[in-house]
């Protein structure tokens, strides 16, 4: 029987890395000023985000006192970006001189012709370079606690190729991290993974080869942070085993499409209230991910809320739940140290809502799936 396992947040947060309201202080308060922040490009990036968050919000990141909740979230800073850039405002979030030395140390003078740098430098819009500079910021977090992981990814996949269980098994994730994708290919070297998109660097660098039979699945709809677009030629490129958006202040040349010379760029749905599903590569990846699921007859919640604001997701499950011709089972093991009753009672409020009273919520975290992967998976 085939078995889908979705990956959300909290999966991620089990291996140390962190959640959306919590990226803003770790990055102002470990990370800024710090080796991470060295080249003149990416001191310039955060010279732009301590200017915005000052100018936007009246927030000194530099004050090392400051908590998480003294921070805007995520979905507030994007979906105000997003709503002026939908109506072809600015917000005047950037000082000119802070754009200029972005531009300057990054050599984007040199690629002008890339319609999305020359609409943001040219014409003003600052709301798309500091999205840009927000996508940054997440990779280069992620990418300084991925070594640090626990090896919980590791663990189940090494666990479910034993059980001879990967075969049958599909991963679909919202999030934007690797540790699926190195967990694969760190246990399983010789198999290829198939994200549902084609790379435009299959065969040209080592261990990367296109898909087949045996590949394992894995559907990440909000996009990667090891991939790379051209908007020009419309190529994405794959990174192993790193955060490859973070090439974009630290080594420069690497975000260059080898086949145009234009500047790549994030595949990223950013959290918000207002995704944007129009990217070709994410519209493919969906379509793909709905034709595949629907052979899934059971699907596994590892670490995802079924937050009211994820109705795409919402949409695609029931989309599938309703054209399956079998019963579908949905198993959900989110819960973790602290986790409050009555937030545990709103969640299965939502689950049970949405895909029915039957639906299986335990008490189980995603670190006890990785233990017992048996246990819950059903023959």
């Amino acid at each position: 029987m085939k078995t889908a396992i979705f990956l959300g947040a909290g999966a991620s947060r089990e291996e140390g890395i962190p959640v959306q309201n919590e990226l803003f202080k770790i990055y102002f308060q470990t990370m800024l000023n710090t080796a991470s922040s060295n080249s003149k490009l990416s001191r310039s990036l955060d010279l732009s985000l301590e200017n915005f968050f000052k100018r936007t919000f009246n927030i000194d990141v530099n004050n090392k006192n400051l908590e998480d909740d003294d921070y805007p979230t995520f979905e507030e800073v994007i979906g105000i970006l997003d709503i002026a850039e939908k109506r072809k405002e600015n917000l005047k979030i950037i000082d000119p001189k802070s754009l200029k030395d972005f531009v300057d140390h990054s050599g984007l003078s040199v690629y002008m012709e890339n319609s999305y740098i020359k609409d943001a430098v040219l014409n003003g819009v600052e709301n798309k370079l500091i999205k840009l500079y927000l996508i940054i910021l997440i990779a280069k977090v992620l990418q300084e606690r991925l070594p640090y992981s626990k090896g919980f990814h590791s663990r189940l996949i090494s666990h479910l190729h034993n059980e001879n269980l990967l075969r049958e098994t599909i991963f679909i994730t919202t999030n934007y991290d690797i540790l699926i994708d190195s967990a694969i290919c760190s246990i399983l070297p010789s198999i290829n993974i198939n994200y549902g998109v084609d790379f435009i660097n299959y065969g040209i660098e080592s261990g990367w080869s296109r898909p087949d039979d045996n590949s394992i699945k894995i559907y990440k709809l909000h996009g990667s942070l090891n991939w790379l677009y051209c908007p020009d030629c419309n190529n994405l490129k794959l990174t192993k085993k790193e955060c490859g958006l973070i090439h974009l202040v630290t080594d420069f040349s690497k975000a260059i499409c080898s086949e145009c010379g234009s500047i790549m760029l994030p595949v990223i749905v950013p959290p918000t209230y207002f995704k944007d599903m129009t990217n070709v590569f994410i519209s493919t990846i969906w379509n793909k991910a709905e034709n595949v699921l629907r052979d899934v007859k059971h699907f596994i919640f590892c670490g995802y809320s079924f937050c009211d604001s994820d109705i795409h997701i919402k949409y695609l499950l029931k989309r599938i739940q309703l054209n399956s011709k079998n019963k579908l089972l949905f198993t959900v093991l989110n819960n973790h140290p602290g986790k409050k009753e009555q937030s545990a009672y709103e969640e299965e409020k939502r689950y049970k809502r949405f895909l029915g009273s039957d639906v299986n919520y335990t008490n189980y975290s995603f670190s006890d799936f990785v233990r017992e992967p048996m246990k819950f998976y059903l023959g």
